[in-house]
């Protein structure tokens, strides 16, 4: 009895750290690099102020110190960040024009797989075929899918993409996952796969839960992948309609589902998300 009431805690902790491991990786950029960066340049701003106005040199050499050390952590803090979104962030690149980067026009998009070029239009459908098969292809490790993984199509109007700073799929609400499992070892491996997954977004899985028992475990969770682009999306075109044609009107508000808040290759590599 003690023996198995140890398996489960173990594993009930394991479920714990590894939803927490995930969610912290994503808010290290939303919530640590981005005030890092601004608190440095406020600090700077600070320490020329109390300078300029003639202020006491011990205020002036605080504020020194301030000043270094807010650097020092702003430089490991994004040395952190590129090492980590290298594994994990699409090459999603936005070219300059709106309307190429909603359509992907011949040679012009912001995705490209194999020479062809996607458009912001196309993403949740290449999303969407590459999560399927990401399933698809555990059965040999014991896993079956049993719920669909649908996601929403993108604002029909291109200049809404100037909105685009972050991207979710989905993008209003994650998914809610259940897959069987054969077994405990089986079901634990497939939430340790998701340390494998290599530019398609960092992925926050959350609510981890085993019901059941081998060979039918189930396990539910909640899952979303978050891609934050390496470049700023362009500004609104005013001669573009919604349709995509030429118009004299004004662009329409923000795409749906972006808020702040992480490569169609094999979905195995060697990126990490904390430690198992």
């Amino acid at each position: 009895m003690s023996t198995a009431m140890n398996r489960l805690l173990w594993w009930h902790w394991l479920l714990i750290g590894f939803g927490a491991s995930l969610v912290l990786f994503l808010i290290l950029f939303f919530a640590v690099i981005r005030p890092k960066n601004l608190q440095a340049e406020q600090l700077k701003s600070e320490a020329d102020g109390i300078e300029t106005a003639g202020g006491t040199p011990e205020k002036v050499a605080g504020k020194d110190r301030d000043l270094k050390k807010a650097k020092a952590d702003t430089i490991r803090i994004n040395a952190d960040w590129k090492r980590q979104s290298a594994d994990y962030m699409p090459p999603i690149e936005f070219p300059k024009d709106p309307l190429p980067g909603y359509e992907g026009m011949k040679n012009v998009g912001v995705y490209y797989v194999g020479g062809k070029a996607y458009g912001v239009k196309d993403l949740p459908a290449v999303w969407g075929r590459w999560i399927g098969l990401w399933y698809a292809s555990q059965w040999k490790e014991g896993i079956r899918p049993v719920t669909a993984f649908p996601i929403e199509s993108f604002s029909s109007d291109p200049n809404d993409i100037a909105g685009l700073k972050a991207i979710s799929f989905p993008q209003t609400k994650p998914w809610d996952v259940e897959v069987v499992a054969k077994d405990f070892d089986s079901a634990m491996n497939h939430l340790r796969r998701f340390n494998s997954i290599q530019r398609h977004g960092m992925p926050v899985v959350d609510k981890v839960s085993l019901l059941g028992q081998s060979p039918d475990l189930h396990m539910k969770y909640t899952l979303q992948l978050f891609v934050i682009p390496p470049s700023a999306p362009p500004a609104p075109d005013p001669s573009i309609s919604s349709s995509g044609g030429s118009t004299g009107g004004a662009p329409s508000g923000g795409m749906p589902g972006m808020g702040g808040s992480g490569a169609m290759m094999s979905p195995g590599g060697k990126g990490k998300m904390g430690s198992m």
